[in-house]
């Protein structure tokens, strides 16, 4: 039997709520064990920081380079000299990208998570990307680590004439997040999968934003759709626990399609837990 709870979300019912901690709990999903694995959470508008010019700049500087240079499936760390005067290194991986079911399920290396080569209402896959992150992650550098690093970029810049310079990153063997889109006609749905490991994941949005949030249950499974106010936009969240190895993957079905409606997108999951 199917049990919804409705929770409108409106600009001055959050403020009123959530005042006097600074977040209003909303909705949450558990695992088989009882533990809350996922939970949304509607934050205060807050005005963001003065970014200096020279950190944009040197910000524009590393994307344009990682886009140019690093192909999909590849992960580098971009040392930039100009503009960069506390001599900064920036991480970035490319996702691998498919147009193909099975290549992307192959390389997913999941069976059990049962991504469908098609949705149900006729949606066929079009293409799909999936991140694998690196196997090295600069935050667990120490300071001298990164500075010495740093430094043999720089001396690799010098040496090739360049203003940057690149160390190649070998990405992990475990997908972060992968996504795959179903379209029929002009309409689109995509299914996204994050990887959670054994840790939990909160969502949260500016509480100025409007959306209706239900709460789904179905032969013992829990989601969460969100249907938002200004737009055609709608999403539908829910848990896959792998027990075996302690893993939790966050799943999200979205669409931004008008001709698509809540109850479609309900059909869909129902369809993918079997």
């Amino acid at each position: 039997m199917k049990h919804k709870v409705k929770l409108l979300v409106a600009a001055g019912m959050l403020v009123a709520v959530s005042s006097a901690v600074g977040a209003s709990h909303l909705l949450s999903l558990k695992d088989s064990k009882g533990n809350v694995v996922y939970e949304e959470k509607a934050m205060h508008e807050t005005q963001p920081g003065v970014t200096p010019a020279s950190d944009l700049t040197w910000k524009g500087k590393v994307n344009t380079i990682g886009d140019r240079e690093l192909n999909a499936g590849e992960a580098g760390i971009i040392y930039v000299a100009s503009d960069n005067p506390e001599h900064q290194l920036e991480l970035r991986f490319h996702p691998f990208q498919f147009n193909d079911a099975a290549a992307f399920q192959t390389k997913l290396g999941h069976p059990e998570l049962n991504v469908p080569n098609s949705l149900e209402g006729g949606y066929s896959f079009e293409k799909g990307k999936i991140h694998f992150g690196p196997a090295l992650d600069l935050r667990l550098l120490s300071s001298d680590e990164q500075l010495a690093m740093a430094q043999e970029l720089r001396e690799q810049a010098e040496q090739a004439g360049k203003d940057y310079a690149i160390k190649p990153v070998a990405l992990s063997d475990e997908f972060w997040d992968a996504q795959s889109v179903y379209s029929n006609g002009e309409d689109e749905i995509s299914l996204r999968i994050l990887n959670l490991g054994d840790q939990s994941h909160t969502a949260s949005w500016e509480d100025t934003i409007q959306m209706t949030k239900t709460q789904l249950k179905e032969d013992g499974k829990e989601a969460i759709l969100t249907q938002y106010t200004d737009s055609t936009r709608m999403e539908l969240v829910w848990i896959v626990e792998d027990t075996d190895k302690s893993v939790n993957y966050q799943f999200i079905l979205e669409s931004k399609s008008g001709d698509i409606d809540a109850e479609e997108l309900e059909q869909i999951w129902k369809t993918l837990l079997k």
